[in-house]
């Protein structure tokens, strides 16, 4: 069956735009969208995901994050700290209300050691918090993806033992330095054995760029990962790293799925910054697997699938027109400078890949679709010119649970 997906796009706890759409006009009744209330928060929420915690069932995990400002007297600026950049979760069960004198109060998971001075904390502007599966860590863990263009503090990938929140420990999988050349900032991860020594590694993409306080072309795009240490796992030591692709290589999103049935998942990625477009990579070569890149025995290939749709940012692989087979549902991400029109404005669109999964890896054979177009940032005060950006993420969602069988 056709499935419905909504657009959501919030900065920093301002909701810009929600959306609801259905795919095609068949005869299945779209659902309504009701208002369940407003959940009031003691800082900023940025990104927002339910995750399953053994204790205590569903929550929302929330990131909090750029809570400063700089001191422009200073050479170079100094970031003054205005509040905790933070991870925090909210519990609910599937009867609870979200009536805020209901709701219960956000529970802080991050920057729990007392030890660490507010001056320089270790969560710095963290973008996708998720849930690692069994086979990761040997304790339950949420991975958090951290840094970005103005971040004052150098981008890290950490995990946070959820087991221990009283202690707050925090376990590095990659630290970046400075705010210079090695500086790296992440925004998502995958999970899987990359080397068949039957642990999950974790898999990511990250950015050099950054705008301010110290001005860096955002020119390098990285594929990267990291060797899960087993049980040699510190807290204080970072993963072991083999980088797949580098220069401009993609920089925002990376997702898995095995497009060719090969048994072997490719890794959809965007490139954000460093070219406008949404590659899939993947091993050369038949019966190759990633372990034999590590080695060097085997070489990647890979297929831009989107080059002229502005610069993309979400992307969800999910059958969206019921026949079977896997679409991508995408969104860019654009500026506009509060200039109407646009060449390419914020949008949201389809990639349909090719039957033949023997095609995967040609371009020509990919079709797109755009869904929704015009999505406009609104300005965040009057006559504000600033560039800023739209949408945000889509996600795919069904009517109810029977329908989505």
């Amino acid at each position: 069956m056709p499935v419905n997906f909504l657009l959501a796009s919030a900065i920093i706890g301002i909701v810009g735009i929600i959306v609801h759409i259905k795919l095609d006009k068949q005869d299945e009744p779209c659902f309504n969208l009701n208002k369940l209330g407003i959940i009031k928060l003691g800082f900023n929420p940025a990104f927002l995901a339910f995750a399953e915690f053994d204790e205590d069932g569903q929550a929302l995990v929330i990131t909090s994050f750029f809570n400063v400002k700089f001191d422009l007297g200073t050479d170079p600026p100094r970031p003054v700290p205005l509040a905790l950049d933070l991870v925090a979760k909210i519990d609910f069960n599937e009867n609870k209300s979200f009536d805020q004198d209901e709701v219960a109060e956000a529970q802080v998971l991050s920057d729990k050691n007392p030890n660490v001075p507010p001056s320089h904390p270790k969560t710095v502007w963290p973008n996708e918090a998720i849930i690692a599966p069994d086979g990761v860590f040997p304790f339950k863990a949420l991975v958090v993806a951290q840094g970005f263009l103005s971040a004052p503090f150098p981008g890290r990938l950490t995990a946070i033992d959820l087991t221990t929140i009283s202690g707050g420990d925090e376990y590095i999988i990659s630290q970046s330095i400075g705010l210079g050349e090695e500086s790296r900032f992440y925004h998502n991860s995958q999970f899987y054995d990359m080397d068949g020594d039957g642990l999950l590694d974790i898999i990511s993409v990250r950015s050099g760029g950054r705008i301010f306080p110290i001005p860096k072309p955002p020119t390098v795009g990285e594929l990267v990962w990291f060797k899960n240490p087993g049980a040699s796992i510190d807290k204080n030591s970072s993963w072991e790293e083999f980088i797949l692709v580098s220069e401009l290589g993609p920089d925002i999103e990376v997702t898995m799925y095995d497009f060719d049935e090969d048994g072997i998942p490719e890794f959809l990625t965007t490139h954000f910054f460093t070219g406008g477009k949404i590659t899939i990579y993947g091993v050369e070569g038949e019966g190759k697997k990633w372990a034999d890149v590590v080695k060097g025995d085997s070489e990647i290939k890979s297929v831009d699938i989107s080059t002229d749709q502005g610069r993309p940012f979400g992307v969800k692989i999910k059958d969206l027109d019921g026949d079977g087979r896997i679409d991508i549902l995408a969104t860019n991400h654009q500026g506009d400078d509060c200039n109407f029109p646009v060449e390419i404005p914020g949008r949201l669109y389809a990639l349909e890949p090719p039957k033949n999964n023997s095609l995967i890896f040609d371009a020509s054979k990919w079709t797109t679709c755009v869904l929704l177009d015009n999505i406009y940032p609104q300005p965040s005060m009057p006559g504000a010119r600033a560039s800023r950006l739209a949408p945000g993420k889509a996600l795919p969602i069904y009517p109810s649970k029977k329908r989505s069988t």
